[in-house]
């Protein structure tokens, strides 16, 4: 399991590091964080909800960014990277 939350930046970005660090390359991620929210009406829908599934959901992926870079299909043509919806 994780420690570090996909919706942080700054912890993906340190997430790689780490890796990289450890194991010099990065052959596969796979990106697969997602929540469904809360269940309720528009209406009666938190913000703090909200914020909290877009954050996981779509800035989640944003954390790709950082991973892409040291991929080994950019360094020898083999290696992957997954998003799974």
């Amino acid at each position: 399991m994780s420690k570090w939350k996909t919706s942080i930046a700054e912890e993906v970005s340190q997430m790689v590091k780490t890796i990289m660090d450890k194991f010099g390359r990065l052959d596969i991620a796979v990106n697969n964080a997602g929540v469904g929210g809360e269940s309720a009406l528009i209406e009666e829908y938190s913000v703090e909800s909200w914020d909290k599934t877009i954050a996981i959901n779509l800035s989640g992926v944003y954390g790709m960014k950082y991973q892409i870079p040291y991929t080994f299909v950019l360094i020898v043509g083999i290696g992957l990277v997954i998003f799974l919806l």
